[in-house]
């Protein structure tokens, strides 16, 4: 039989035990409450955060359209100076995994071109020199602008080259940009302000002013 005094060690042992488990209980409902506190705050920081990235977002959309709108608008201006008022140029965004990705498309009178496989050279060439002058005029703070080209229009054609020598006088006047190009395209040459022969002898470089 249980004695009264080892009962009495049960009951002492059975509250001790009681009384741990209660306080583990205790810790547990307030590391609850915090854990509902942070949840609290990092819901209301998520709400935060959604409403500043949907502004962001139509900010960033509203940029890009300004953006978009002045790049086909320069460039649309350079082929139909070179290739004619049925030329235009376009800029085509689109999503893809919380990604904004860029595509160029050029319209010929109705007919929308993919410019990697629709467009002629000449025409890429045209494009290529648009998009490069556009990123240097977008440079903040404005930097003497100085473009360096090498063989920028090797697929015009002569009559061609005539008009775009003078696009660049036009651009050069228009934006106070520097061109330095390099070419054997004597239509460029003839309308440059300053002219460099460079010659190759004997493996060394020779420059010749004209």
């Amino acid at each position: 039989m249980m004695t009264i005094r080892r009962l009495k060690e049960e009951v002492q042992k059975l509250n001790a035990d009681y009384n741990q488990q209660l306080g583990q209980l205790y810790s547990y409902k307030e590391r609850v409450s915090l854990i509902e506190v942070k949840l609290k705050h990092y819901s209301e920081a998520n709400k935060t955060y959604k409403k500043a990235t949907e502004v962001l977002y139509t900010v960033i959309k509203l940029s890009q359209n300004r953006f978009k709108q002045d790049i086909e608008t320069l460039i649309t201006s350079m082929l139909q100076t070179i290739f004619g008022k049925e030329f235009k140029f376009y800029i085509e965004y689109t999503e893809s995994r919380n990604e904004i990705n860029c595509n160029f498309y050029v319209k010929e009178n109705d007919r929308l071109l993919d410019m990697f496989y629709m467009v002629a050279g000449g025409a890429i060439d045209v494009i290529s020199f648009g998009l490069r002058l556009v990123i240097l005029l977008m440079i903040k703070p404005p930097l003497e602008y100085v473009l360096i080209l090498d063989e920028p229009f090797h697929f015009l054609s002569a009559d061609k080259l005539k008009l775009m020598s003078v696009l660049l006088k036009r651009l050069r006047h228009d934006f106070n940009i520097q061109f330095i190009i390099t070419s054997h395209q004597k239509e460029l040459a003839a309308v440059a302000d300053k002219q460099f022969k460079i010659e190759k002898e004997a493996n060394k470089s020779f420059q010749s002013y004209l």
